[in-house]
């Protein structure tokens, strides 16, 4: 009989705090993704391009990345880093790149001077997809 009033103590004490908790970090959350929407943005573009087989080059930078780390915690800050790095790599090492008209002769239409396409869209996908999961998982 002692432990029914104990019980129900802690309980309303724990009614009062978790709320104000889940309260801040939804609006964290909410936060995170407003301020990496257009990130994700250009992530997906330049994947849907990659898959394709044409090759954007790299569209984001340390810098707009950078912006987004305020709002993540130390944990989600390190496994964004991490990502981005496999992204840069993708870029820098794994993508093999080629001109438009290296594979495909020039035959007299319109030429774009910086057409290049990726032979191993797969591989560079791999790499690329971890930072977009970061992206869009919670903060």
């Amino acid at each position: 009989m002692e432990m029914i009033p104990i019980i129900g103590l802690f309980l309303a004490a724990a009614g009062l705090f978790i709320p104000s908790l889940i309260s801040s970090r939804s609006s964290r959350r909410r936060e995170f993704k407003a301020a990496s929407a257009p990130l994700l943005i250009k992530l997906l573009e330049e994947r849907t391009m990659i898959s394709k087989g044409s090759y954007p080059f790299r569209t984001l930078t340390e810098d707009e990345l950078f912006k987004v780390f305020p709002l993540a915690t130390k944990r989600k800050q390190k496994r964004l880093l991490v990502a981005f790095h496999r992204y840069m790599n993708a870029h820098d090492k794994v993508a093999k790149t080629r001109h438009y008209h290296s594979e495909r002769p020039y035959d007299g239409g319109p030429f774009f001077a910086f057409s290049f396409t990726v032979s191993n869209p797969d591989e560079v996908l791999k790499e690329i997809d971890p930072l977009i999961d970061e992206l869009t998982l919670r903060c």
